[in-house]
Parts: C-alpha cells; sequence; structure tokens
C-alpha cells in the first residue's frame, strides 16, 4: 500500500471496514475478484480510471463514493445492479458504460456526477431509484427503454441540461412528478 496510499486511514463505517488512499490514480481488478465491498475505494480522491471485470458480481454501497477525480467507468456484465452511493459525489466522472446484465441502478448512485456527458444504460435496466442521477448537470441527452418500468423520486431531478426520451410502448412505467423534476425537456413515446 504504501507505494500508492501517502495516507492510509483505516476506518470503520456500518461495520464495513475500508481504507482512504488519496495517491491511489489507477485500480486493476484482477480476474479472479467476484466482490467488491462496501465503501473500498470511498475518498479514494487521486483515483482516475476504474474497470470492474465481468467476472465481479458484487459491488459493495458507497464503493467510489467521493472519488472527487475519478473521469471513466466501465461496469462489466457480471453485476446485476448498481448499489446505493455507489459513484456518488465523483464530480469529474465524465463518461460511464453500464453493460446489458445491469437490471437495476439503486438510489443516488451517481448524484452530483456533474461532470457526466456520456451515458450509456445497457437494455436490460429495468429500474432507477430515487435520485439515482439526481443533479448530474452535465447530461444533455437520454434515452430510457421500453424495459425500464420504475423510476424513483428525483431519479433525474436537477439535470438542468437533460433532455429525456421515455419509450413508454409497454405502458408501464411507474414514476412521480418529481422524477425529472429540473430536466430540460421530457417527452414519451406510446
Amino acid at each position: 500500500f504504501g507505494e500508492y496510499c501517502s495516507r492510509i486511514e483505516y476506518f470503520e463505517k456500518d461495520y464495513e471496514l475500508g481504507f482512504v488512499c488519496t495517491n491511489l490514480e489507477e485500480a486493476i481488478i484482477g480476474n479472479n475478484t467476484q466482490s467488491i465491498g462496501t465503501h473500498v475505494f470511498h475518498q479514494c480522491s487521486n483515483l482516475k480510471h476504474i474497470k470492474i471485470p465481468d467476472n465481479v458480481t458484487t459491488l459493495g454501497f458507497e464503493s467510489f463514493k467521493d472519488c472527487s477525480r475519478l473521469m471513466r467507468a466501465y461496469i462489466g456484465c457480471g453485476l446485476t445492479s448498481i448499489e446505493q452511493g455507489l459513484f456518488e459525489n465523483c464530480h469529474n466522472l465524465q463518461k460511464l458504460t453500464i453493460a446489458n446484465g445491469i437490471e437495476s441502478i439503486g438510489h443516488s448512485a451517481f448524484k452530483n456526477c456533474t461532470s457526466l456527458v456520456d451515458l450509456a444504460l445497457g437494455s436490460g435496466v429495468t429500474a432507477i431509484g430515487n435520485g439515482a442521477f439526481s443533479s448530474c448537470t452535465g447530461l444533455t441527452n437520454i434515452i430510457i427503454s421500453e424495459n425500464v418500468s420504475f423510476l424513483g423520486d428525483g431519479a433525474f431531478s436537477n439535470c438542468k441540461n437533460l433532455n429525456v426520451l421515455v419509450d413508454n410502448s409497454k405502458k408501464n412505467v411507474e414514476y412521480n412528478t418529481s422524477t425529472f423534476q429540473g430536466c430540460k425537456s421530457l417527452r414519451w413515446t406510446k
């Protein structure tokens, strides 16, 4: 750790353990890794890139929260859900690719990712949690596929530059008035 972590802080939060590594710029997740725990990279302020390989089947909540310099993330197809607060407050996250295996995106998963401009949602996504993309002011366009049946409270709230197109051809989308509050435009297809 010493070479990559000029400051190592051990912390315990909700009975999970983690380390704060302020000099870590890139984390290479090995092909034998199946699980990344809660808060593992939380507050690694110099982490810039992360690729979650297809063999990872579990990512704990808030694993990359507050990684303020993280710019790119690829999430492989081994996961079925993106947990709560996974990339919350990653202000420099610009590009995010979510593979087709993802079915749900948790509460506040990408909240305050203000530089996020390139978002590709896989066709397998069926649920987007409360505040999942709230205050992602860099987002300009998103198409929500016909497979999405649940959009949580404030899922895209305060995305002031976002044009949203929702494919509601199945007429089964559950949402409320705060889901797209503050977005630039909202269109529904039938």
